[in-house]
């Protein structure tokens, strides 16, 4: 409950550990799991593989199948020893027996996990488990079958059995179905076009508070999809579901009220609409209002707690910029650093500085050009740039004149003016590249354009 936060009870991932050392310190196998997943991946603790492979392996020798995959895989980043080896295959072979016994005696669950386990071994045996757990009434392999018909994964494609198995979930009360009903005739790939049957799929899954459905259905209000659909119905169509507590529809209201889309530009209205539940988006869209003054009152303290709240990429990026200008350096790098983490590239592009100049944090170059790849792998063109310069340098990496060159002309094609002017000087003087004033009059109008 810690872990993903409940009704009544806020997230938080450090009592969730410590209630999950608890119940595996008594032998509970799925915490033991969890223990392990954690550590894997170093949620809000320190990674640490060792300690992960521990609580897999208590796991795995209770029988528990996720422990053991998950030990397997981290036994493929390093070589495991003879005796792990040997371990592992019993312990499959002990789970998989285990989960045969049950799934013959028509366990539903230990149905579907055979499945998943022979899909990508035995396409019969998974569709043979499959169809044994529908036929006890397990929604998700219903699912599973009609996904598997539809997209012909390892079955042949057949439209007809796919929409057949999506209405069987549908009447066991299935939103996921309704939505995926309503998408294939929406869509018109299987069947042929109608936003009206699509409509009727869509609004049975969102009166049963299905948000994929809510949105799916707003989109074809305000793109005015079907006989009776109009932009100007969206309004009225998001305001029901907003007073429901619907955030996709409060954040859509907030945005038409404010761009004056389908109806009168109301910025107040916007703002009650933003500002008047817990979302995420919604929190960082006020957080920008109050940090640029638009609309509203200039304040930071207040775009310092709606970004503070927010989990969006964005949010860490514009919490870490209010933060350095407060001259708050360590703080603001901890923003950039979370947000590097959801791969938001200027925050790569600000841990790699920091980490650079050790500003906010300890001096560490290394990890810098790290960073510095991280952003370029995500289209950063300062960041590119800055990789020409650690080549041409030779300090942090071993010199390379012909990688500083790909790095700087990769770097002015993702529109960094530094590259730009860089070889705009570089051709002009002959510098590592043949003279050539053509190319350095287009660099340097690459540039310019830039700036305008």
């Amino acid at each position: 409950m810690y872990e993903v936060g409940y009704p009544g009870i806020k997230k938080n991932c450090i009592r969730a550990v410590e209630w999950y050392r608890r119940a595996a310190k008594q032998g509970h196998c799925d915490a033991q799991m969890r223990l392990g997943l954690i550590y894997e991946k170093g949620r809000e603790v320190e990674q640490d593989y060792e300690e992960a492979i521990s609580w897999y392996k208590k796991a795995a020798s209770q029988e528990h199948m996720g422990a053991i995959k998950h030990l397997s895989k981290m036994y493929e980043k390093r070589m495991c020893t003879e005796e792990e080896r040997i371990n592992l295959k019993k312990w499959y072979e002990k789970a998989e027996n285990h989960i045969l016994e049950v799934a013959r005696h028509g366990k539903a669950d230990a149905q579907n996990y055979l499945a998943l386990l022979y899909k990508k071994t035995d396409i019969k045996k998974c569709i043979y488990w499959l169809r044994e757990a529908a036929e006890h009434g397990d929604v998700e392999a219903i699912q599973t079958l009609a996904w598997m018909y539809l997209h012909g994964d390892g079955v042949k494609e057949n439209y007809g059995l796919a929409i057949e198995w999506y209405q069987k979930a549908e009447t066991q009360g299935s939103t996921y179905a309704m939505v995926m009903l309503g998408d294939i005739y929406e869509g018109g790939r299987y069947v042929e076009r109608n936003y009206e049957i699509a409509k009727v799929w869509y609004w049975k899954a969102a009166r049963q508070g299905d948000k994929e459905a809510v949105r799916r259905l707003g989109n074809m209000y305000e793109k005015g999809l079907g006989e009776t659909s109009n932009c100007e119905q969206a309004i009225p169509f998001y305001i029901e579901f907003a007073r429901k507590g619907d955030n996709y529809a409060r954040r859509r209201l907030g945005y038409m009220y404010e761009n004056g889309f389908g109806v009168e530009k109301n910025i107040e209205k916007a703002i009650m609409y933003y500002s008047s539940h817990d979302d995420s988006q919604c929190t960082l869209k006020m957080g920008i209002l109050y940090m640029y003054g638009e609309y509203v009152e200039y304040d930071e303290e207040k775009a310092i707690d709606y970004l503070s709240k927010s989990q969006e990429p964005e949010a860490y990026l514009y919490l870490g910029i209010l933060l350095e200008k407060r001259h708050l350096f360590s703080d603001a790098f901890q923003a950039y650093f979370k947000g590097a983490n959801l791969f938001q590239k200027e925050c790569l592009y600000k841990v790699a500085m920091y980490l650079y100049k050790g500003i906010g944090t300890k001096l560490n170059q290394s990890e810098a050009y790290r960073y510095f790849r991280y952003a370029y792998y995500c289209l950063h063109g300062e960041s590119a740039y800055q990789l020409s310069m650690l080549f041409f340098d030779g300090v942090v990496v071993k010199k390379d004149i012909q990688q500083a060159l790909c790095f700087l002309i990769q770097a002015a094609r993702l529109k960094s003016q530094q590259a730009c002017l860089t070889l705009a000087h570089f051709y002009g003087e002959g510098l590592y590249v043949d003279k050539s004033f053509e190319l350095s009059t287009r660099y340097y109008q690459m540039a310019n354009d830039i700036n305008c």
